[in-house]
């Protein structure tokens, strides 16, 4: 699973930064055509959805790991984690074709270098497609903070717990505080870079907001933000990174205990 959120933070990312940069480079004088603009928005909500998702199922799959530990020595086959990457895959691009075949609308954002679905007109097509994203996001957002509170609590009044978080084939498998660290810090930068945006989706489609200004550029920069540092979060929060820091890091404190220890181990062996 955490191969196919790099993956899809990467394609997110690689199938739409180049269209900003080409409006900004030319002063906003390029401009989108219907396809392009259709293009864009079907990338980054079927992005945003995946990688939403794809949080989320990992979330679950480490609860589920705390609450059921024979799942650690007899794990689902790998064709099961597949169907549902799969499965995530096709909903999200469901998902983000619809307002291409009439359920809503596609629409230039401020300052013109972004593309989404329509979220600011109230008939009930583009309603519909307001609601469905913006419930769809609530339920993977509250889902992955249960699942990610539940691992904490389990960890905090439960320590044997930790040691069925030790599997070296996923990604999240690491001891001890580092688990704590790795969960809080995934929770914590999904929900605060991505809740946002779908917050203003949910508020346009109330009528509570109806602008499409700068607060929905820099809502929609968070989400992007967000496509770019989760990866490197789960890389650098892994045990074997941080392992391989602290022992990087004691090396370079203290060069000469290192050497004298080698010396040593070398004298003992002849």
């Amino acid at each position: 699973m955490f191969t196919a959120l790099v993956i899809t933070d990467f394609l997110g990312v690689f199938c739409t930064y180049p269209f900003a940069i080409t409006r900004y480079i030319s002063d906003f004088t390029y401009c989108f055509s219907t396809w392009e603009c259709q293009f864009i928005s079907f990338a980054m909500v079927a992005a945003h959805l995946a990688a939403a998702m794809l949080i989320c199922a990992m979330s679950v799959d480490r609860m589920l790991i705390l609450i059921r530990p024979e799942r650690l020595y007899h794990p689902p086959p790998g064709y099961k984690y597949s169907a549902v990457i799969l499965i995530i895959g096709l909903l999200s691009s469901v998902v983000a074709m619809l307002p291409l075949i009439g359920f809503g609308s596609v629409e230039l954002f401020h300052p013109g270098s972004w593309c989404y679905f329509n979220f600011l007109k109230t008939d009930f097509a583009h309603l519909f497609m307001s609601y469905l994203f913006s419930i769809l996001t609530f339920v993977v957002i509250i889902v992955t903070l249960i699942s990610n509170i539940v691992t904490i609590c389990r960890l905090c009044f439960r320590p044997v717990s930790r040691e069925t978080l030790m599997d070296s084939n996923r990604v999240s498998g690491y001891l001890d505080n580092h688990v704590m660290a790795f969960i809080v810090t995934v929770t914590v930068s999904f929900v605060a870079t991505c809740t946002p945006f779908f917050v203003d989706i949910f508020l346009h489609a109330t009528g509570l907001r109806s602008d499409n200004g700068p607060l929905e550029m820099w809502f929609e920069r968070l989400t992007f933000l967000n496509a770019i540092i989760d990866p490197w979060i789960y890389i650098i929060l892994r045990r074997e990174s941080i392992q391989k820091l602290t022992t990087l890091f004691s090396c370079s404190q203290n060069p000469t205990t290192q050497e004298e220890d080698y010396l040593l181990a070398d004298s003992a062996r002849h």
